[in-house]
């Protein structure tokens, strides 16, 4: 447990994960992190979890809502990731409100919005296929997925 080789392995991984901001790290997937060779000295600190609290120790982090591999988030910041190395110059912005929608009232909000490019991109999880308890009936999903 080598603190300082910990530490900067985090500030190594911050900009490749596109973390701009501490609470950032809540969506991250332990994939991202084994990809970067993070595997073993996040293991050594009891996940990541343990590693980030003891780089930032003065952080009040929440255990609970660090995510698991394969959720919606953690599969969206892979997306931000993935595009981010192939448009390294650019600005991404995640969860943009892309517009207003006047027909009912509210703004539409993008998983991802590239606006160099003027491309949005979304991440179609199975939630907007298939019908489950936690998320509910798809219908509400396709319908959003058309007004975007």
């Amino acid at each position: 447990k080598d603190p300082e080789l910990l530490r900067e392995f985090i500030e190594y991984a911050q900009p490749r994960l596109g973390i701009h901001q501490l609470t950032d790290w809540y969506r991250v997937d332990r994939k991202l992190l084994h990809d970067l060779g993070g595997k073993y000295i996040i293991l050594q600190h009891g996940g990541l979890f343990g590693a980030l609290s003891a780089v930032y120790p003065d952080f009040s982090w929440d255990e609970a809502l660090f995510l698991r591999t394969g959720s919606k988030k953690s599969s969206q910041r892979w997306l931000y990731v993935s595009l981010k190395k192939i448009y390294p110059a650019d600005e991404l912005r995640e969860e943009h409100r892309i517009l207003e929608d006047s027909s009912h009232g509210r703004s539409v909000e993008a998983d991802i919005f590239i606006p160099a490019r003027k491309m949005v991109v979304e991440y179609q999880g199975v939630h907007h296929y298939q019908n489950s308890r936690m998320f509910g009936n798809t219908a509400v999903y396709q319908e959003r997925d058309k007004q975007k």
